[in-house]
């Protein structure tokens, strides 16, 4: 069975009580990468060069993302706080991006976490908001990490409300539509 469809990850970043959150997770396919290095620790973001980790303890990384070259023209801060599984893409001697994943992860398995910039804005940080996307393998084994600057989080409960909105407004048509 493909992880293609449940396996790329999304991040999304955005300012919440004077802070900026970073948060997301997914599942990662791994299938035909191998582990370019190790080591890598905690939370950062450097837009100037396109990366970002989320998450806290050691991870490893695996060559062969396409990517962004940045989103945005800001340099290196590191996570006030931040917590769940380590996880986001580095560039390996400043020029090609590398997936960080946690140590001895397996393909598909579920990865969360957070990381809070406190006192921190898009504008301080100088990120650029938009969709930065990053890809690596082919086929049924394709997968990306996406990371969505400016966009929310949905709340489970809103996300729910919505989905029950939309439902109810469409039996309405269609009663309207047969009467």
């Amino acid at each position: 069975m493909s992880n293609t469809a449940t396996a790329a990850v999304t991040v999304y970043a955005y300012e919440s009580g004077g802070d900026v959150i970073v948060s997301g997770g997914g599942r990662f396919d791994l299938t035909n990468l191998t582990v370019d290095g190790n080591g890598h620790t905690g939370s950062s973001l450097n837009p100037s060069l396109a990366t970002f980790q989320v998450g806290d303890g050691f991870g490893e990384s695996y060559r062969v993302l396409s990517g962004p070259a940045e989103f945005g023209p800001g340099i290196l801060l590191l996570a006030d706080s931040s917590s769940g599984d380590l996880f986001g893409v580095l560039r390996n001697g400043a020029t090609e991006p590398v997936l960080v994943v946690p140590r001895l992860y397996s393909s598909g398995e579920l990865l969360q976490a957070t990381a809070t910039y406190s006192g921190q804005s898009f504008h301080s940080l100088a990120l650029t908001p938009g969709d930065y996307v990053w890809s690596w393998g082919s086929g049924d084994h394709a997968d990306s990490l996406t990371l969505k600057i400016g966009e929310q989080v949905p709340e489970p409960s809103t996300a729910m409300l919505t989905g029950m909105l939309t439902l109810f407004g469409v039996s309405v048509v269609r009663r309207r539509a047969k009467g």
